[in-house]
């Protein structure tokens, strides 16, 4: 599995939104509606015993 964070230009958003590129963004008041459907905290994976990770996770 391989997950990216991009960060993008404000002024480029709404352009982004209406393509269907991005999804919701809370600043993008007028035109626009948006539902917050979940909420969803940070998570960390990695497997068993993973070089990277050592005996566990630390903040």
């Amino acid at each position: 599995m391989r997950i990216e964070a991009l960060r993008r230009p404000n002024d480029q958003y709404q352009q982004q939104l209406q393509r269907g590129e991005i999804g919701n963004l809370a600043f993008l008041k007028a035109g626009f509606y948006q539902q917050r459907l979940f909420g969803d905290p940070y998570c960390c994976l990695a497997r068993k015993r993973h070089p990277s990770v050592g005996p566990g996770f630390s903040l």
